[in-house]
Formats: structure tokens, C-alpha cells, sequence
């Protein structure tokens, strides 16, 4: 996802470049002090059941931050219509989350859940 984005012009920053845990905090503050215009963290999914599909994105709703949370919403339906255009998967929607990374930000932010990996035929099609 970087390199496509930084073809097409974007400065990407990412929280981390290897499989070591960085905070949620950690993550928050890295988004702030860059001033990222967006925040968008990207995730799989998975379920006990193997039978569980689909891409959903999540964004966070506050009463506070009414120009955010209308931004991030936006910002989620845009981009759940475009990867359902461009690979026909199976949309689970765009909701309401109250997940830390993107209810502590100041920027528009989304958290993307990309498909199940607990689901064999979409796992081959995420490889």
C-alpha cells in the first residue's frame, strides 16, 4: 500500500516496518506529530467461524468533533466503495467504532479490516 501511494504522490508514514508492537498511544502520537492529514490503519480479520468474509471499515463518532467524525466517515465509505469496486468483495459496511487510534486522533481516521484470514478462500485471495 506504501509504494502504490507514493507513486501516486502521497507522503506515507508508517507506525511501524517489521512485526514489532508499537502503542496505541505510540501510534496516535507518531500521527500527530507528522500532522497527518489522514490516519488509516490497516488490518485482517479474523473469526471462529470459517465461513466469515468481507472488508469493513470502521471511523469514530463524537459529538465533540462533529467536522472529524463527518470527515472519517467520508473518508471510510470512499474507501470501502473503491477496494469493493476494484476486487468484489464482499462488503460488510462501514460502522461505528470506538477503537483508540481513531477516537484519540485529531485527523480523519479509519481503520480498515481488509478481509478474514480465518476464511481459506479469502486468505489465498489476500496472499
Amino acid at each position: 500500500i506504501k509504494k502504490y501511494l507514493d507513486q501516486l504522490g502521497y507522503r506515507v508514514i508508517l507506525t511501524r516496518t517489521s512485526d514489532v508492537f508499537v502503542t496505541l498511544a505510540r501510534r496516535v502520537e507518531m500521527a500527530e506529530q507528522a500532522r497527518a492529514a489522514l490516519f488509516v490503519s490497516v488490518h485482517y480479520n479474523s473469526a471462529p467461524s470459517s465461513q466469515a468474509k468481507g472488508i469493513e471499515i470502521f471511523y469514530s463518532e463524537s459529538k465533540e468533533t462533529k467536522a472529524r467524525s463527518a470527515a472519517s466517515k467520508k473518508l471510510a465509505e470512499s474507501i470501502l466503495s473503491r477496494i469493493i469496486r476494484r476486487t468484489s468483495a464482499v462488503s460488510r459496511g462501514v460502522k461505528k467504532g470506538n477503537f483508540f487510534v481513531i477516537r484519540e486522533t485529531s485527523m480523519p481516521a479509519v481503520i480498515v479490516e481488509g478481509g478474514f484470514i480465518s476464511n481459506p478462500e479469502e486468505r489465498l485471495s489476500l496472499k
